[in-house]
């Protein structure tokens, strides 16, 4: 392929991911990641993945990419805001974390990437390829990195100077041979650690590391079981998920979102009182997580959260 070519192909995939509603995009060369490979072994070796066995199987293709896509040569890095415009008080109320007050992010940015496969395809021709957002062994802050995206925060989550971190991260890996964005975008936390002050439960520690067997989102997300004792004592009626190291980043102040249907929290919400919550039948928990990644969680695993509290 030659570079005019590449170049096209990588200009026409940024113009079209934005088109197709993604607020970022970058692209990178697909081969192993030593340094964060590195440090995940680290990482699990130090047990601070918990219950999370599923991190144990096969870390290297986690950061190998050409293991998931044959001959792949590309990652194609996307980012999509999803702090929604309308904020529910939740006063005296239950918390659910931003991310999953609206529709399954899973699946519909999955069709979004897989119209854009439909427009490079039916442009160039047909390729090899594979999309993924948090369903397969990713490292997907790694590569949205690399990329150019932003930069690994101290609370371990991907930060970009103009979009904060209050987005979701999903890639097309590819065996399309394109213009990488590497090393283009620099920034850095600096000296602040308003995320580690703030974290309750002392979840975070320097270095852009979280024990997840302190972090409220692991205990709320990750198991079925009820919220352990010495955590319920910092969740402040958290049920599911966790915002406060992001409220507090000073890249999330000030940032502009747009109304977006899918992503924007169900009216129900903002009705539910914790009465409500604590009487929720199976049959209501179904209607109003029909279309919610919490679903994935299952009612008995849900209702463990919020008695937990009782």
């Amino acid at each position: 392929m030659s570079e005019a070519l590449k170049k096209e192909i990588s200009g026409f995939i940024k113009e079209k991911a934005t088109e197709i509603g993604f607020s970022a995009c970058g692209i990178s060369r697909a081969r192993l990641l030593e340094e964060p490979f590195a440090k995940l072994l680290e990482w699990l070796q130090a047990g601070k993945h918990a219950t999370m066995a599923y991190l144990e199987r096969d870390p290297e293709k986690r950061m190998d990419p050409t293991i998931l896509v044959e001959g792949a040569k590309s990652v194609i890095s996307f980012l999509y805001k999803y702090k929604p415009s309308q904020e529910f008080v939740t006063v005296n109320n239950y918390k659910i974390a931003r991310f999953a007050l609206g529709a399954d992010y899973h699946v519909v940015l999955k069709q979004k990437m897989e119209e854009l496969v439909a427009e490079i395809s039916a442009k160039f021709g047909p390729f090899k390829y594979r999309v993924f957002t948090d369903s397969a062994p990713v490292a997907e802050k790694s590569w949205a990195a690399l990329s150019g995206l932003g930069w690994i925060g101290k609370n371990s989550l991907l930060i970009n100077r103009t979009l904060g971190s209050f987005t979701f991260i999903c890639e097309i890996i590819c065996d399309l041979d394109l213009i990488p964005d590497e090393e283009v975008y620099s920034g850095s936390c600096g000296n602040c650690t308003k995320c580690i002050e703030s974290c309750p439960t002392s979840a975070i520690s320097e270095g852009g590391k979280v024990d997840a067997r302190k972090c409220i989102s692991y205990h709320t997300i990750e198991t079925r079981d009820a919220i352990p004792a010495e955590i319920l004592l910092f969740a402040t009626d958290i049920i599911y998920g966790c915002d406060i190291c992001q409220d507090v980043c000073p890249f999330n102040k000030g940032i502009e979102y747009q109304p977006n249907n899918w992503l924007e929290p169900k009216t129900y919400f903002a009705e539910m009182s914790k009465e409500d919550w604590e009487q929720l039948s199976e049959e209501k928990f179904d209607i109003l997580f029909s279309t919610s990644g919490i679903k994935r969680l299952t009612y008995a695993g849900f209702m463990n959260k919020i008695r937990s509290y009782q």
